[in-house]
């Protein structure tokens, strides 16, 4: 989920840890936040993604990560459209087919995300 957070300094992996008893509090992806008006920001509020996980298992953090962007049903909607893409006889336009392969592959990059921040997570908690 995106929210905001206070933070003065960025660890230099870019990922923020917090163990909570069985929670797993992660922060990734930090960024200054888009101005509204005029209004300015203080510099230590970031933009950033914010996953709680029930575990410390790099495939449930990764689980947990990709499911937070992506449900079920948007998973298996993603599936079937390109499936459908690959498949020539399909009777769907050449807009639709490269629609839905470029819908895969943002899947498919997120996914490889997941795997480098839950990496990164595991680490972090093995150093801890």
């Amino acid at each position: 989920m995106r929210t905001q957070k206070q933070i003065t300094v960025i660890p230099e992996s870019g990922v923020e840890v917090i163990l909570e008893g069985v929670l797993t509090r992660i922060y990734f992806d930090f960024r200054d936040p888009d101005p509204v008006s005029e209004e300015l920001v203080p510099a230590d509020i970031k933009v950033c993604e914010s996953i709680d996980v029930d575990s410390r298992n790099y495939d449930r953090i990764v689980a947990a990560i990709v499911t937070d962007h992506y449900s079920s049903d948007a998973y298996q909607a993603l599936i079937a459209n390109y499936q459908m893409a690959k498949d020539p006889e399909a009777e769907i336009s050449e807009e639709k087919r490269s629609e839905y392969i470029q819908e895969y592959e943002a899947f498919q990059a997120w996914r490889a995300h997941a795997k480098e921040v839950a990496h990164i997570v595991v680490t972090e908690i093995e150093s801890m």
